[in-house]
């Protein structure tokens, strides 16, 4: 069986990140992210017998016309189209004209939209044949390995389908367990230096050590795509593909991939620790949480090569972190942050306007906050996503704004909260990259590790004011 697996373009020629339950148009941090869960899903196709195309439009520069011409001429059988919920009806646009082209072709969406809303979507897209909900490397497998016997794919786990004019949902969710039993990511069929470090445009990959989170945040999608157990790598399996990357590919540059690359210290300091022993000299950043962090963790950490680390902060309120599940002190972020900079390691936080008991007042404090204990920040718009329960409060509150699929995007805000209009949530995420990130010191320590073409490449102002 031919498969084609596209990461599509948009049909405005837009780029969005689509990777894993992370996706927004491309904005702020520019740099595309590997789409690390299609490189997995290739692997493990290839490792059963199909005949697999991997294709990353956005980051290889294939327009729209381009990939309907490579899939005319390929001719899959299946076509795996990644998707999300800002680029969602691009995404269904290119599935309904690839059918058109290849009338015999089955069509399977994978990604947070078809996760939080399969029996919608598959309505909505009538020529959409399947939808994968949740993490994709199994369903996809068992739905391909069912086509090419003949079947439909009826009753697999993880898995929308279409039987006798109605649209059927498995109640069963099929996720790999054993996160070493995954063959390495195919990254043979896409450049690697098509992806670049943050601030220094070298070339980076993802290496996914855990999947899944037991945290309850009330705004958050990790739950609801891996699922609340936290399942996670050995440190010698992530290490023999760190190895792979560096000697057969020449990366040394990665983003270490995962809710929480702290949540098992021993794990992490295993890691560690044969990273510093095989001398790789590889760069790295993760995230970790504001609770799971000691002095000599991060000592090692940043002996190991870890260059950042993202810290979900979200607020500096703490009745808005009690309100939203945050299961966390402001003080623990405060001493997270002190601590990673005393090992010398740079702290990235990740802020969110607009969550329920946002006020001009917290706004203005959390932006404070970030230009203090931050030497990077990101700040996002509270999503109220479908099945999370930020978004049934919003609807039980009267905060939930009509909206269409592609305005669930982190630059939007869609919840009227008491004297705090989504108008107000979008114009102080915009003042507060300006006022972090056009600080003098900001644009002088950005300005000493690059040229300034490339520093203003890599850090899109403009798209930060269009957000």
């Amino acid at each position: 069986m031919r498969i084609l697996i596209l990461n599509p373009p948009a049909s405005d020629g837009a780029s969005y990140i689509r990777e894993g339950r992370c996706m927004q148009s491309r904005s702020s941090w520019t740099e595309l992210f590997p789409p690390i869960t299609l490189m997995y899903l290739s692997s493990s196709l290839r490792e059963r017998g199909f005949d697999v195309q991997l294709v990353d439009a956005v980051a290889q520069g294939i327009a729209w016309q381009q990939a309907l011409d490579l899939l005319q001429s390929r001719a899959p059988e299946l076509l795996v189209l990644n998707t999300a919920f800002p680029s969602i009806r691009s995404d269904m646009d290119f599935a309904r004209q690839a059918r058109e082209l290849v009338p015999d072709l089955r069509t399977v969406a994978v990604g947070v939209f078809p996760t939080l809303l399969p029996r919608e979507g598959m309505q909505a897209f009538p020529w959409l044949s399947h939808a994968v909900v949740g993490e994709p490397e199994r369903a996809v497998v068992a739905l391909a390995e069912s086509l090419a016997a003949g079947g439909t794919g009826a009753g697999l786990p993880s898995l929308a389908w279409r039987e006798e004019g109605q649209i059927r949902v498995s109640e069963e969710r099929d996720l790999v367990e054993d996160l070493d039993s995954l063959s390495f990511p195919d990254r043979d069929s896409i450049p690697s230096d098509l992806f670049r470090f943050p601030l220094t445009g070298e070339p980076l990959t993802m290496i996914s050590l855990s999947r899944g989170c037991p945290h309850s945040c009330i705004y958050c999608l990790a739950p609801l795509y891996y699922g609340r157990r936290e399942r996670r790598r050995s440190a010698g399996n992530a290490l023999a593909e760190i190895q792979e990357c560096v000697r057969r590919h020449g990366i040394r540059h990665f983003i270490f991939w995962g809710e929480m690359v702290s949540s098992r210290r021993s794990v992490l300091m295993e890691l560690c620790e044969a990273l510093v022993r095989e001398d790789l000299d590889i760069c790295w950043m993760g995230a970790a949480r504001a609770d799971q962090l000691d002095d000599e963790l991060l000592a090692l950490m940043h002996r190991s090569g870890c260059y950042m680390l993202t810290l979900g902060l979200e607020s500096s309120s703490q009745a808005i972190l009690d309100g939203v599940h945050k299961g966390l002190k402001v003080e623990d972020g405060i001493q997270a942050a002190q601590a990673i900079r005393r090992a010398g390691i740079k702290v990235m936080g990740h802020f969110v306007v607009g969550l329920p008991g946002e006020t001009e007042e917290t706004a203005r404090a959390s932006r404070v906050f970030a230009r203090r204990h931050c030497d990077y920040a990101q700040f996002y718009c509270a999503v109220p996503y479908p099945g999370t329960e930020l978004a049934e409060r919003g609807r039980l509150n009267g905060w939930l704004r009509e909206a269409d699929w592609t305005d669930y995007d982190f630059p939007r805000a869609l919840l009227d909260l008491p004297g705090f209009p989504a108008e107000r949530a979008e114009a102080l995420r915009r003042r507060a990259f300006v006022e972090f990130y056009f600080r003098p010191e900001v644009v002088w320590a950005n300005l000493r590790r690059m040229k300034l073409r490339e520093a203003f490449k890599r850090l899109d102002f403009r798209n930060w004011m269009k957000g």
